[in-house]
């Protein structure tokens, strides 16, 4: 999954540009995920994944008709064929096979 360039122009500008915002602006609370990612990506490339990320939340939200809480943990546990992934995804392996969100 990506950002792709169907759908809505305006849309995907929004979150692309609020996306440079997060990156640009991290010097009060670092975000890991953004730093690994940086470190081995050019800055855009880190942008359009950022983006991907706050689109992915806010389809969730919607989806489920929930507000956003950044504590929130998922209780869905995961299945036979689930492959543990690091960290840089944005999902932390806690406890096992409980998944946990993670900005």
């Amino acid at each position: 999954m990506g950002i792709s360039k169907r759908g809505d122009v305006y849309l995907r500008s929004l979150l692309t540009h609020g996306a440079r915002a997060v990156v640009n602006r991290q010097s009060k609370n670092r975000n890991p995920w953004i730093d690994a990612l940086r470190s081995r990506r050019p800055h855009n490339v880190v942008v359009v994944a950022q983006a991907n990320k706050m689109a992915r939340t806010i389809w969730a939200l919607l989806a489920r008709n929930r507000q956003y809480d950044p504590n929130y943990a998922s209780t869905v546990m995961a299945g036979p064929g689930y492959k543990r992934m690091s960290p840089d995804f944005g999902v932390a392996n806690c406890s096992g096979l409980r998944l946990r969100i993670t900005d």
